[in-house]
């Protein structure tokens, strides 16, 4: 299963981007590069364009991806 990352062509999310691509996690990144880069995002990361804000515009970039509902609190592999 990949890894969503919103926001994930800005600074902080680009790291985050990174980590998880070592830990060795398949990631798919939704940004309206408003303040991101496109280039941000190394390969095989696929990157689409769309804010999440915005769920009509959604579906079509995202196909294929499996969501969740868990937030950062509940996964046990996140630590605060």
């Amino acid at each position: 299963m990949g890894v969503l990352v919103t926001g994930g062509a800005g600074y902080i999310g680009s790291h985050m981007v990174l980590s998880l691509l070592e830990a060795g996690e398949e990631v798919v990144v939704l940004d309206n590069l408003s303040t991101g880069f496109r280039w941000a995002g190394p390969d095989p990361v696929k990157i689409v364009v769309g804010d999440v804000g915005d769920v009509t515009g959604l579906p079509g970039g995202l196909l294929g991806v499996q969501t969740s509902g868990t937030q950062p609190g509940g996964n046990p592999r996140v630590r605060s």
